[in-house]
């Protein structure tokens, strides 16, 4: 990737079926995702969860999943998708309001 971006400066050009040109910018992605943090218990604030998770990178946004369709109520399942760019690796688990979490 990195000789693609240097050999042509971040642009290429794509040709459609129809013969039109297009200019297409390339660049290398960060290490942004999502991850899932389950076995957390439903009243465990978003705060405490960007608490733990900022000293490994920054926090966009932070959801609760929530369990499928064919529940009547929308209800908790335990799981919070957490959006962030990572600076390090986050741990597969993680100790936080008493509890034992696992990260995906």
């Amino acid at each position: 990737m990195q000789n693609v971006l240097r050999d042509t400066v971040g642009t290429l050009e794509f040709r459609h079926d129809n013969g039109e040109l297009s200019q297409v910018h390339t660049e290398k992605a960060g290490m942004g995702m999502r991850i899932r943090i389950a076995n957390l218990q439903p009243e465990v604030p978003d705060r405490t969860i960007r608490d733990i998770s900022t000293k490994y990178g920054d926090v966009k946004d932070i959801k609760e999943e929530r369990r499928t369709r064919a529940y009547r109520y929308k209800v908790s399942n335990g799981i919070r998708l957490v959006e962030m760019s990572f600076k390090q690796h986050l741990p597969y688990q993680m100790a936080t309001a008493g509890h034992r979490v696992l990260v995906s």
